[in-house]
């Protein structure tokens, strides 16, 4: 151990109870009085309270608010007196020594130790996992703590209240509670705002519970990155009053800290302590056991021995795992074990020191409980208690000496800290379970909830595969592209300590693929078709996968409805010309498709069709030849007929008042065209006996929409 000016004072330092109360007041002396500690019940107001000091002749020389009680001090030995009659008065509730104890220490070789303290509790391995616990206000309720310690400064609290712009040192209390410029804690032995030590022993405690790691300084505290309260409490002898104490308790946990390092004790019980602690329940007291070698549970220390739910109290055992020599034990009182022998930390001029005692082994508890608080933050202060005391290592050595029967184990701490409870299940909400998508839908579902390590993302799987992972606040994914059919779908939220809560399957089925759309057939490509035999026909369409949900026709683009028989029905006259015709299908997952569109012409017009002969008709070569003109290429029917009466004369039967000598059927264009009809060889024959019989001849043209014209050229032979 560096030597400085501590080294005389180096050796195991028991936190005796380091009670120091008094507020603002000035400390009287404990020669010349007896002090007392006097707590009221609910309702005493000052008149009853200065009657009961009056009835004992005590004087007030302090006030802790927070606990309704006051420090008396009454003449010297009159303190047994005082009690029993302050007792006695209806409107107090207690009334007990405000008690003074010292320091107890086991020599201890000086000298430098090794860190074999962290090895033992296994804290290296939970440094794998966390070291930051920064977000853990740890306040050291001792001797006062090396400010401006390379391995500390930059560890300590800092109160948000008091800090920045000139606050520091302004004369203010600008946070209102109660304390002038408490900007980095307050002095209750001193009573001012400067917690630097008076004595190593605060220092020491501070550096096991957070010394900075990984920084080539000094040591590592357990904690390598941590949030220290000072809090000064004793005198650099190593006493202070049991009130000052007290009302350090309560400055600590009322300015945040949810561990109180003590490591401190004293005899018998003290009301005030039990009184401070049950008053922040959300704050967990850590305190020394004592080292007397004795029982705790035969002979109360306190505040070890206090019925309060949130405290830990802590014996010391050796490099064996055996009970040190000097520690005190209980299996009922005293909760768990942790290293208190030739622990080396921190020494307020920068060095370092040994020191032994259960105020070495408390800090490492405390160092402990920040780090599982600081992983598993949504811990209230009784789980974390139970956690670190169920995380104990069970040992033979320890079995009947604490109550857990074990010594510390960071590793058994942070897994008993661990959130076991799943979240809340979330829900699908989408894709409907009752449809089909086109390709790959988007997943939707409800957020879950978790109270202890919180919702840290959701995976989704489909069909038994992982197909995508999101953080917490987000509660939808497109899944990728899947093939065409039924899926199933479960979305699982993790919690931050990886517990699992898979959503119920919800079924879906996707179909990417479009429909075959139905085959055109009529009219086809290049048709010409009349108004009124517009009609549209075409082959079934299909979908293999889906099913389809319907078809339709486009006419010029646009949807347009048909009657049973194919006939679109128009609000409007549809125009003669040009226009195109496809037809679609959708199926029932809402994939559409369309055919390639067909052109055609809507024609109403009949072709013109004009003549050109003499009106004498003549029959040559057995053929009668006609010239004929048109504005359209049709489809042509001629035909040479005779009248009733020349066809009687011809012996031809009669029909209709008329016979046909000869017919053809021919295709016409616009460009005109020479006919010719031939006749049969007796027709011929008789026609040349005769003269001037009347003819004609009847063209009917029809066009490609089915338009016809008829026109009649009238002659004699």
């Amino acid at each position: 151990m560096s030597g400085g000016r501590w080294g005389s004072r180096i050796g195991t330092l028991l936190g005796a109870v380091l009670l120091a109360a008094v507020p603002a007041g000035v400390l009287a002396s404990s020669a010349s009085a007896d002090r007392l500690i006097v707590g009221y019940r609910d309702g005493v107001g000052a008149a009853r309270r200065a009657s009961a000091r009056e009835a004992v002749d005590g004087k007030l020389v302090g006030r802790l608010p927070a606990l309704s009680a006051d420090v008396v001090t009454v003449p010297a030995g009159d303190g047994a007196d005082a009690l029993a009659e302050l007792r006695d008065r209806s409107g107090v509730r207690y009334a007990e020594r405000d008690v003074v104890d010292r320091v107890a220490s086991v020599p201890d070789d000086p000298g430098f130790g090794s860190l074999w303290n962290l090895a033992r509790i296994g804290a290296p391995t939970v440094w794998d996992r966390i070291t930051d616990s920064s977000s853990v206000v740890v306040a050291v309720v001792d001797s006062g703590v090396a400010l401006t310690h390379p391995d500390l400064a930059g560890e300590l609290w800092h109160n948000p209240g008091e800090t920045g712009g000139g606050r520091e040192d302004n004369g203010i209390d600008d946070d209102h509670n109660g304390f002038v410029d408490d900007a980095v804690g307050w002095n209750f032995h001193d009573n001012d705002n400067d917690p630097s030590p008076n004595h190593p022993h605060g220092t020491h405690v501070a550096g096991t519970i957070g010394a900075t790691g990984d920084n080539g300084l000094g040591v590592t505290g357990v904690a390598w990155r941590s949030t220290i309260m000072p809090v000064g409490a004793m005198g650099p002898d190593g006493t202070g009053y049991r009130s000052d104490i007290a009302r350090a308790f309560d400055y600590a946990a009322s300015n945040g800290a949810r561990i109180v390092n003590a490591s401190l004790a004293g005899t018998g019980r003290s009301d005030v302590y039990r009184d401070v602690m049950a008053a922040h329940p959300d704050t967990l007291f850590v305190v020394a056991a004592g080292n007397d070698g004795s029982d705790d549970d035969a002979v109360p220390i306190t505040p070890c021995d206090e019925d309060v739910p949130n405290l830990i109290c802590v014996a010391a055992s050796d490099r064996a795992d055996r009970l040190a020599d000097f520690s005190n034990y209980g299996a009922t009182d005293v909760d768990i074990a942790a290293p208190g022998v030739d622990i080396l930390s921190l020494f307020p001029d920068d060095t370092l020191g040994v020191m032994s005692g259960t105020s070495m082994a408390t800090p490492l508890v405390t160092g402990v409980a920040a780090l599982t608080l600081a992983a598993h933050p949504w811990l209230t202060t009784t789980e974390l208690r139970d956690a670190v005391l169920a995380g104990a290592r069970r040992l033979p050595s320890l079995d009947g000496l604490v109550a857990t029967g074990g010594r510390l184990d960071a590793p058994g701490a942070m897994a008993a800290a661990g959130d076991r409870v799943a979240p809340s299940t979330p829900a699908i909400t989408a894709p409907a379970g009752d449809g089909w998508s086109a390709g790959a839908p988007v997943v939707r579902w409800t957020a879950a909830a978790d109270d202890q390590s919180g919702v840290a993302g959701y995976d989704v799987d489909v069909d038994g595969r992982r197909v995508g992972s999101v953080a917490a606040g987000t509660t939808e994914l497109a899944l990728p592209a899947l093939p065409d059919g039924h899926h199933s779908v479960i979305v699982t939220a993790r919690d931050g300590e990886g517990n699992r809560a898979p959503s119920a399957a919800r079924a879906f089925a996707t179909d990417a693929t479009a429909p075959v759309p139905p085959a055109p057939r009529t009219p086809g490509a290049r048709a010409r078709v009349r108004r009124g035999a517009l009609a549209f026909a075409f082959a079934p369409a299909a979908d293999a996968t889906s099913g389809l949900r319907g078809t339709g026709v486009l006419l010029d683009g646009r949807p347009v409805a048909l009657d049973a028989f194919g006939r679109p029905r128009l609000r409007a006259r549809l125009a003669e010309g040009a226009h195109r015709w496809s037809t679609t299908a959708v199926d029932n997952a809402g994939n559409a498709a369309a055919s390639a569109p067909v052109a055609f012409t809507l024609d109403d017009r009949a072709p013109t069709v004009s003549l050109a002969g003499a009106r004498r008709l003549r029959v040559r070569g057995g053929t009668v030849a006609v010239t004929r003109r048109t504005d359209e290429a049709s489809r042509a029917t001629v035909e040479l007929v005779a009248g009733a009466t020349a066809a009687r004369a011809l012996h031809l039967p009669v029909r209709g008042r008329s016979a046909r000598l000869g017919s053809t059927t021919v295709r016409l264009g616009t460009a005109p065209r020479t006919l010719r009809l031939r006749v049969a060889r007796d027709t011929l024959r008789r026609l040349a006996l005769l003269r001037r019989v009347k003819l004609r001849v009847a063209v009917v043209a029809t066009d490609g929409a089915g338009n016809r014209r008829s026109v009649v050229l009238a002659g004699r032979t």
